[in-house]
């Protein structure tokens, strides 16, 4: 350990607490858990940034009974003792006194002289995670025992020193916290910001000056083959027409999987719905599947095919879809996902836009309905998707300034977010400058750690030992 600042003096953990401990998981697991009781905190409660209350557990009084040696008393420091959140801690607050705690959560509770928010902050900082992660826990164990607990050394400042360090790092923290809780909002607004885009694009008034500087041909309108559960979608340049995707596109199915193609001696890559998302087609993992030759004829895939996914779970899954640039050679796709092929006169980036957008989305989930309650497209109901059809080169025009916005706004997202990896990382040297003496001035006055250390020796040495519980602690 480097020199100490002045007054300060080393210690291990175990001199400074009255107790450590974890409990235990009730017989039968989760199938034990109640909706209400006694709160049983588990790993996946305990956050750098304090309890969280998602996903909390309840036990009944004799389950509660069997953990009261792991009773959480306010302002208890809690520390994630296994598994992939090993060194994760966080300070028992107030509305959590009473509660139990599971076998991956240590409960570490300071005597007198000691400041519970200044250990804790201690454990979090960058010198405490790597000495639980990289020097001496956690690589090959996964796991803190009570032993290493209280031999994890501490480098204790003065009292009043501790609680001037919480008390700055507090006031820091919460500037942090709320700078980040900004920055998360920013990707909520990017996406709303996308939607205005797409809503003014297809209501045309993008490109309005655009348009009226030149001869545009006209587009008409032909509502055959439209669905007509489809509500009147708004108004729209009169140079542009509505039109049914089945006079604009060639919509066909996919490849069925079954038993039959797993002996088929020719084989080809294809796409599944889970290779297809909106606006995006992740190919980490595209399979392959048995085929004809009439297979590959009907389902080859082409650059500028749109593909759409025909059912979700989710109403707003429902049609996600993407372009097709011919990534991988020789593809073909699968009978859940949709293809619609533009014919010429339709740019496949326009009309993947018009069905991202919110009058797009309308149309998709209008169509995707059905009078038992599913949500689920098919050919038929693709086809009869409306389109608000405009020339190609306004098209043209439309994409460009919708990418130029997309582009920009993903600019500041990704500003916001780097904005964010920032701050985590001012924590991380806040908390740092914190444990060298570095962030508080220290005051001479102060009565010195060693002294302090002394009357805490004292005082545990003239406590009454403390009985044991009806179960040992497994730490």
């Amino acid at each position: 350990m480097s020199e100490l600042p002045e007054g300060w003096a080393s210690t291990r953990i175990g001199e400074l607490t009255s107790k450590i401990g974890s409990g235990a998981t009730p017989r039968g697991g989760a199938k034990a858990y109640k909706l209400s009781g006694t709160p049983l905190l588990r790993s996946l409660n305990i956050h750098f940034d304090g309890v969280r209350d998602e996903g909390i557990a309840y036990i009944d009084d004799e389950q509660a009974a069997k953990l009261d040696n792991v009773e959480v008393e306010t302002s208890d420091v809690l520390l994630n003792i296994t598994g992939a959140s090993i060194g994760r801690v966080a300070i028992a607050p107030e509305r959590y006194k009473g509660a139990r705690v599971n076998q991956h959560v240590a409960i570490i509770r300071t005597v007198d002289g000691v400041v519970p928010s200044f250990l804790s902050r201690y454990l979090a900082s960058p010198d405490a995670q790597s000495r639980i992660f990289t020097e001496n826990y956690g690589v090959t164990r996964q796991a803190l025992t009570k032993g290493m607990i209280e031999d994890f050394p501490v480098s204790l400042p003065p009292l009043p020193e501790q609680r001037r360090i919480v008390a700055k790092l507090d006031r820091l923290s919460a500037r942090s916290a709320a700078a980040r809780d900004h920055l998360a909002r920013t990707a909520k607004l990017a996406t709303r910001a996308k939607q205005a885009v797409l809503r003014n694009a297809f209501a045309g008034s993008i490109t309005e000056r655009w348009r009226a500087a030149r001869m545009v041909p006209p587009v008409a309108t032909d509502r055959d083959g439209i669905d007509g559960r489809v509500p009147d979608l708004g108004d729209i340049p009169s140079a542009w027409g509505w039109r049914a995707v089945s006079s604009i596109c060639e919509v066909s199915g996919g490849l069925t999987k079954n038993r039959a193609r797993a002996d088929m001696p020719r084989k080809a890559p294809y796409l599944r719905v889970a290779n297809v998302y909106a606006n995006e087609l992740r190919l980490d993992e595209v399979t392959e599947i048995g085929c004809t030759k009439a297979d590959i004829e009907r389902t080859l895939l082409q650059a500028g095919d749109l593909l759409v996914v025909e059912g979700n779970g989710s109403q707003d899954q429902i049609g996600r879809v993407a372009v097709w640039t011919g990534e991988v050679d020789g593809c073909l796709h699968q009978n859940h996902l949709i293809r619609v092929r533009p014919k010429p006169s339709v740019s496949s980036a326009f009309l993947l836009y018009w069905m991202l957008s919110p009058n797009g989305r309308t149309a998709i989930e209008t169509v995707a309905s059905s009078s038992s309650g599913l949500h689920t497209l098919s050919l038929s109901k693709v086809k009869g998707m409306p389109v608000p059809l405009c020339s190609k080169m306004e098209q043209a025009e439309i994409v460009r300034r919708i990418e130029a916005a997309f582009a920009r706004i993903d600019r500041v997202t990704k500003e916001a977010s780097r904005a964010a990896h920032l701050l985590d990382r001012l924590d991380e040297r806040l908390l740092a400058r914190a444990f060298r003496g570095e962030l508080v001035p220290q005051d001479p006055d102060d009565e010195p750690a060693e002294a302090l250390l002394a009357r805490i020796r004292e005082a545990r040495a003239a406590a009454p030992k403390p009985k044991r519980g009806r179960r040992k602690a497994s730490t």
